[in-house]
């Protein structure tokens, strides 16, 4: 299980199945408590590692940001803070740690992980076959990435 610091130096354990691990990082976190990973690039790495996915909406409400209405999603904090990471991600030629990031119905990123995809990547995924493609191969190679390399993110605590 996983460790979590405590704002008065207590300690819980997390589970260690995905959909119970997300739960407990969302009820942790309106709690009150401090996690282990403080920014969104360390959640996203740790995320990726495990192999999970996290709706954008509970990324939101994790880190205490609005959850904006659908049009308005390129201008929102959520919005430019996961554009700037990816960016960064695709600056570096490393795997998108957005690709871990999944709307709520369709379970699969949004539009403008597919337009950076194409930008950064100079390729075309038009058809939805080549977008779940593309995806699924930038999730793995998001997930075997030695991120510790790039945020210093601890893994033997992971």
């Amino acid at each position: 299980p996983q460790s979590l610091e405590v704002r008065f130096g207590r300690a819980r354990s997390l589970p260690t199945n995905e959909k119970s691990w997300i739960q407990a990082c969302l009820m942790v976190h309106k709690e009150g408590v401090k996690m282990n990973y403080e920014t969104p690039e360390l959640f996203l790495e740790k995320l990726a590692l495990r192999g999970g996915t996290h709706t954008y909406t509970e990324f939101a409400q994790y880190f205490g940001w609005d959850v904006p209405k659908p049009s308005q999603w390129k201008s929102s904090k959520i919005g430019m803070r996961i554009a700037e990471i990816t960016e960064e991600d695709a600056r570096f030629g490393r795997p998108f740690r957005s690709a871990v990031l999944v709307r709520v119905k369709e379970q699969t990123p949004g539009r403008g992980f597919f337009a950076t995809y194409n930008r950064t990547r100079a390729v075309d995924v038009i058809s939805e076959e080549e977008r779940d493609e593309a995806w699924k191969e930038e999730r793995r190679r998001a997930a075997t990435y030695p991120w510790w390399t790039v945020s210093g993110l601890n893994v033997e605590r992971f």
